[in-house]
């Protein structure tokens, strides 16, 4: 074989391979972006920032509790994805319309809230750095309602006066189905709805539960109770009675969720599945704990609105 021909049987080698391996990227490429993604039964949003109290609260969060969720199920509102936080289950949106401000909470509760309903989950739990949630048992306790039907679940009762959906008390998880979302967001639109729970922050000291409760009291929704939402700050020993039975806990530091999900890893799987307990002891524990919980963000609560007012 002649030097050109041996030339330009090479050129045309090179061709093929080029074409092969361009075709193969695109087609991999294609697969990945119309191949669909899955839809969470229930999204967990968790809303944080980027001071570093949050910055330890996300990691313990989710080196915890949120290890193991399934694709979808997990939204950061807040802040961008750290180099060291690899998760590539997660979805991350910096909201840069928020501030990093208690103002700023309620803004990232709307923003998760519509970011969860885009998802097409059936439930968008609001959370955040300093919540310690129980998937497997949240989930059971949700599977006893329809997803499709408007309602809002939370510790009722945090400034009702200004919320006649009967007030929300959001520090336990604030939670609301495909149904609810149906008519706080797509019957508006998302940006009236942001609008609307941005002016309603505004009305009310920038508290993200009592606008998402006013949004909802505007589509004639009523928060109901759901048991087991832990809302207030507990001690080590009242955190290892409570374990085996609520379904989130507040105010928690890292090193106490690290406590907590190592006591849990400690116990016979069998035990974990079974779900709650749900024993009389724990439901009158429960109840004296979130009234005294009520009052007491009443009273705070009314302290900053009167502050925010002047």
């Amino acid at each position: 074989m002649q030097a050109a021909e041996l030339a330009r049987s090479s050129s045309e080698l090179d061709r093929m391979l080029w074409w092969k391996e361009t075709t193969t990227t695109t087609a991999t490429w294609l697969s990945k972006t119309l191949t669909p993604q899955p839809v969470a039964a229930v999204v967990y949003s968790i809303g944080t920032g980027n001071h570093s109290a949050a910055r330890l609260g996300l990691q313990a969060c989710l080196s915890t509790w949120a290890s193991n969720l399934p694709a979808g199920a997990l939204q950061i509102i807040g802040r961008d994805q750290p180099a060291e936080m690899i998760y590539s289950a997660t979805a991350w949106d910096p909201a840069p319309e928020c501030e990093d401000s208690h103002a700023g909470g309620a803004c990232k509760d709307a923003v998760g809230l519509v970011k969860g309903y885009k998802s097409g989950t059936g439930w968008v739990v609001l959370l955040g750095d300093d919540n310690y949630v129980f998937p497997h048992r949240l989930e059971l306790a949700l599977a006893q309602f329809d997803p499709q039907e408007p309602r809002v679940l939370g510790i009722p009762g945090c400034s009702a006066a200004q919320c006649s959906a009967g007030g929300l008390c959001g520090g336990g998880g604030q939670v609301f189905s495909r149904g609810a979302l149906e008519l706080m967001i797509r019957a508006s639109g998302v940006e009236a709805f942001l609008a609307e729970q941005k002016k309603e922050a505004e009305e009310v000291g920038n508290f993200g539960d009592l606008a998402n409760c006013r949004v909802a009291s505007n589509r004639s929704l009523h928060v109901q109770e759901l048991l087991g939402l832990h809302g207030w700050a507990e001690c080590n020993e009242e955190l290892a009675k409570d374990s085996l039975e609520a379904l989130t806990f507040h105010y928690i530091t890292p090193a106490q969720m690290f406590q907590v999900q190592k006591s849990l890893d400690s116990m016979p799987s069998a035990l974990m599945e079974t779900g709650r307990l749900s024993t009389s002891e724990y439901v009158q524990r429960y109840q004296q704990a979130k009234l005294k919980h009520v009052n007491e963000q009443q009273q705070r609560r009314t302290s900053l609105s009167a502050l925010h007012r002047s």
